[in-house]
């Protein structure tokens, strides 16, 4: 069984509207309890009725008639209620629209209410679900309700597109809108019998299950009733149906010679039936195909609509995927390009922090070259002090040697005196050679030192060559700047003299900074003075502007009010002559047309005499509206107490004028000559005769009503002339009925005649009245 999800009001009010709910939504989040708490007073009844709307619509609750809430409204309200299917059947929105029936343009009974229901069958977010159906729509501030006409109009349309899962319809379709209820297993017969009585007034609930205490006294007189009522509900056209059958058999009966008639026609009957039988198959075949085919086209335009969206949405989905690539293609460029020139930016620090390690590289390899240097020079010259005392020594030993040989002339000495002079020169010479080789290694790497050394000269030539660069366009920076210090000199009328070096004297510099500042402060004051001229010569120009305006302003006026003048004597002569044509149409004379005080006395006259004919007509078409919709429910001659009574309480009956329409134009005279008085009469069952005296005990009307029973039909009263009977002695009765509002085709023509709406008369008189009405005030 479906529950109800959401519940949407748009545009409802009540308490005399002094409670307005624009737009509301209330969620019962797929079927939960829920509670409707407001103070007394509040509305409660009132929402549960206009709950109860989309699902029987126009239902009473407390005898209050929904029309009530809308007699000065001139916007409709809509009511939506969502329900949650079973089975994950997704969901149905069943809805209604309402409107007083003169602002629909129809006049019908009068404080009715127009209105029309549709259904829309969905899955998920859909146009036409309960959030997003296009009933209201807010332009900034405002809200606009759409019209009942146009939302009707576009509920058909898409009835017409999508008749699977959408249906509309009209307010005289009510059965077609039960079916397709029932076929979600909505039953309005359950809403109006039972919920509808719980929620009639307060404690209802508690009141039926006092009332029925147990099961079998709520199944007895409370479902199986209500389901009798709904079956039996047409027992009269039954009985009536039962009365004619028994009729026919009884002639047929008493007859003898349709004995042989009625076998054959027994036997005719008997293959016409199975004929018969058999065309119902087919037609129901041929009908079942039918809707099989709607079906199937309706699935089909559904499908085909449902394909179109998808591949739509398809689309854009690629053309989504294609820019989220262009977007994620571009968002990789900029990080790259974002990380190449941080590692740009990280590659010319390093670069700067490499040339600056260089050059102090350089600069320390240039110290440690020529620390070394001067190391190896102090080396060498102790190496040659050394030698030269070796060699001082040598001499003396040689001199010393001499002596010796000439003092001792022994070869024993001399021998070993040369020995050990052979080994002191060895030992000499050895240490000599470890000095010559290091010596040779300090040179190879004192080469390889010049030959580093002269690669740093042609690194510092280079050096040197763009500095040289550089000076070059220093020079040209000095030489602009040069010209643009004569430039200002003359421009400020200085004379700043240089020295050989170009350099300023600090004299000059100090004069010429007084003078500057001097012709500073004049020329500040010349510039505020100017300034105040330009203050207020520009002051002086906005006074000029403003006269000028001024003038323009009055000029301008004068032209309206001269347009103005034009334009009145043109309306003055137009409206003479509308005077003149309104008082020659009516007859009087143009030169009366300042007379006020005659031809406010005429058009009084005319009006009067007007209006009177106009409340006439209005009276006559009242009553004839009123007879008509009597006519139209065979209840001519029953008075609207009465029928109001029996709705009230659920009393079946059927008036003599509904009873007389539905038989053959020969029982119907055969009734009436009978008994003159059923037009007048109502028919009830026997057992609700009793009930009907008890609720009608305290009503006073200006009329008798004939009560009869069904079983009294047949009884016939005596007649003193024709439409003339007596009831008893001294009591007569005369029926003056019109006998063509029996006839069935006189009838639906009357139903189906247009009724007269406001402004047409066919007498002229309320569009006469109001013309005169105009046409006097334009003269006044």
């Amino acid at each position: 069984m479906p529950r109800i999800n959401r519940i949407r009001i748009i545009n409802f009010s009540y308490n005399n509207d002094s409670r307005h709910i624009q737009d509301e939504t209330f969620n019962f989040h797929g079927g939960e309890n829920s509670l409707l708490s407001l103070a007394n007073g509040g509305g409660k009844s009132v929402l549960v009725q206009l709950f109860f709307q989309p699902i029987v619509p126009e239902i009473r609750i407390q005898g209050r008639r929904i029309n009530a809430f809308f007699r000065k409204k001139r916007l409709p309200a809509y009511v939506l209620i969502e329900w949650k299917l079973d089975a994950a059947g997704g969901y149905l929105l069943t809805g209604i629209g309402m409107v007083s029936a003169e602002v629909s343009g129809v006049e019908d009974e009068k404080n009715r209410v127009k209105y029309f229901t549709f259904t829309s069958r969905y899955t998920g977010s859909h146009a036409f679900d309960l959030a997003n159906i296009e009933l209201i729509k807010q332009s900034g501030n405002i809200l606009e309700i759409k019209p009942f006409k146009e939302a009707r109009e576009m509920m058909a349309e898409k009835g017409k597109k999508d008749p699977y899962n959408f249906s509309c319809f009209y307010d005289d379709d009510g059965e077609s809108y039960r079916k397709r209820l029932a076929e979600f297993g909505i039953a309005q017969d359950e809403w109006r019998n039972i919920i509808a009585k719980i929620n009639d007034h307060e404690g209802g609930l508690d009141e039926i299950f006092q009332k029925y205490k147990n099961s079998s006294q709520l199944l007895n007189e409370w479902i199986i009733k209500t389901i009798e009522k709904v079956i039996f509900k047409d027992r009269a056209e039954a009985h009536r149906l039962e009365e004619m059958l028994e009729g026919l058999v009884r002639e047929v009966i008493e007859n003898e010679r349709f004995i042989l008639e009625k076998e054959v026609l027994d036997e005719f009957l008997g293959a016409y039936g199975e004929l018969v039988e058999s065309l119902v198959e087919l037609l129901n075949g041929l009908e079942e195909q039918k809707n099989y085919a709607a079906k199937l086209a309706a699935i089909q335009s559904y499908l085909n609509t449902e394909t179109i969206e998808l591949t739509e949405k398809n689309q854009g989905h690629k053309l989504a995927v294609e820019n989220i690539k262009v977007e994620q293609q571009r968002i990789n460029l900029e990080d790259r390009s974002n990380t190449y020139w941080l590692r740009m930016d990280e590659h010319l620090l390093a670069a700067s922090k490499l040339d600056a390690t260089e050059l102090s590289s350089r600069e320390n390899e240039e110290k440690l070259d020529a620390a070394k240097l001067s190391a190896k020079l102090m080396q060498a010259a102790g190496l040659r002090d050394e030698l030269r005392v070796k060699r001082a020594d040598l001499s003396g030993i040689d001199e010393k040697l001499a002596i010796s040989r000439s003092q001792y002339d022994t070869d024993e000495r001399m021998r070993n005196l040369e020995y050990s002079l052979k080994c002191l020169i060895q030992e000499i010479l050895q240490t000599l050679e470890s000095v010559l080789a290091r010596l040779y290694e300090e040179k190879g790497v004192q080469e390889k030192l010049q030959a580093q050394a002269n690669r740093d000269i042609g690194e510092l030539e280079q050096d040197l060559r763009k500095f040289e660069g550089d000076k070059g366009r220093l020079q040209q920076q000095k030489m602009q700047y040069e010209s643009l210090e004569r430039d200002v000199r003359s421009k400020l009328n200085l004379s700043l003299s240089r020295n050989l070096l170009g350099e300023l004297a600090g004299d000059d510099i100090a004069k010429a900074r007084f003078e500057l500042q001097k012709n500073l402060a004049d020329l500040q004051i010349e510039g505020q003075r100017l300034a105040e001229e330009r203050t207020g010569l520009e002051q002086k120009e906005l006074e000029e502007e403003q006269e000028l305006q001024r003038v323009q302003e009055e000029r301008s006026g004068e032209n309206n009010v001269l347009h103005t003048l034009e334009r009145d004597i043109e309306d003055y002569e137009q409206q003479e002559q509308e005077i003149q044509g309104i008082l020659q149409k009516f007859g009087v004379d143009f030169e009366l047309r300042f007379d006020r005080e005659r031809l406010q006395g005429v058009f009084s006259q005319l009006l009067k005499d007007l209006n009177h004919s106009l409340e006439e007509a209005v009276r006559i078409r009242d009553d004839a509206v009123e007879s008509l919709f009597s006519l139209k429910n065979g209840r001519l001659h029953i008075p609207e107490e009465i029928v109001a009574v029996l709705a009230d309480k659920d009393i079946s009956y059927e008036t003599g004028e509904a009873y007389l329409r539905n038989q053959t134009p020969e029982i119907r005279q055969k009734l009436l000559a009978g008994n003159p008085v059923l037009p007048y009469a109502l028919i009830l069952a026997r057992e609700n005769i009793e009930f009907l005296a008890q609720a009608i005990k305290n009503l006073t009307l200006r009329r008798a009503i004939p009560i009869i029973a069904y079983e009294d039909l047949q009884v016939s009263l005596t007649l003193v002339a024709d439409r003339w009977v007596q009831t008893g002695e001294g009591i007569s009765l005369v029926c003056l009925y019109e006998g063509r509002i029996f006839d069935n085709t006189g009838s639906k023509k009357a139903r189906g005649r247009k009724p007269f709406r406001s402004g047409e008369y066919p007498w002229g008189f309320p569009s006469t009245a109001s013309e005169i009405g105009r046409q006097a005030f334009q003269i006044d």
